[in-house]
């Protein structure tokens, strides 16, 4: 407990702040434009840094090394003094039987996780992971020749020609494509 207020950060930050009392037990600390106010009857700082934590803040320390108390572990709440901590393990503590042992009320209700329809916000799941006993892998084909070790980059298959259905082209914009062109010129060869 000492060592966590007779350390160099929190001393070493309560300097340079001025202290000024408003009553026998209620002080001001001031640090530059901000500051608060400690009661040390209440134990209430306006920071409530005091009061969530139990533990004094910069401001209470401030304070009692103004009134030249360089301990500040009496101003902790119980429950961080040895004390309090010998009397929480002074009785036994016993292990818990076996799981096949423990008593279960039979009315208990089955709580399962909601049902997620829509993609939730965030990263993706990650599906490159190490499958689980009994779980099978994914069996993927490529869509031209229906290989599992092939892609469109590795696969011989020669890859079909899409028949062009015929097209009404006008004639009077002169412009052609090249598949247009060519099926001129082979009309031209089989006549």
């Amino acid at each position: 407990m000492r060592k966590k207020y007779n350390n160099t950060y929190e001393v070493g930050r309560s300097y340079g702040w001025s202290v000024s009392g408003l009553d026998i037990a209620t002080y001001q600390v001031h640090k530059f434009k901000s500051g608060g106010i400690v009661d040390l009857r209440q134990k209430t700082c306006s920071c409530n840094f005091w009061q969530l934590n139990g533990l004094p803040c910069g401001h209470v320390i401030m304070v009692l090394t103004h009134l030249k108390n360089e301990n500040c572990g009496h101003m902790a709440i119980d429950a961080y003094k040895i004390e309090m901590y010998q009397r929480t393990y002074e009785e036994a503590v016993y292990p818990l039987p076996k799981h096949g042992d423990w008593l279960v009320p039979n009315d208990l209700m089955v709580v399962n996780p909601p049902v997620m329809e829509i993609r939730q916000v965030g990263r993706s799941k990650n599906t490159n992971y190490i499958l689980s006993q009994g779980e099978e892998p994914k069996i993927r084909r490529y869509s031209r020749c229906h290989s599992t070790t092939q892609n469109a980059m590795m696969c011989k298959e020669i890859v079909p020609k899409k028949q062009n259905k015929s097209r009404k082209h006008s004639g009077a914009s002169g412009s052609g494509t090249k598949a247009t062109e060519d099926e001129g010129t082979q009309a031209t060869k089989n006549q």
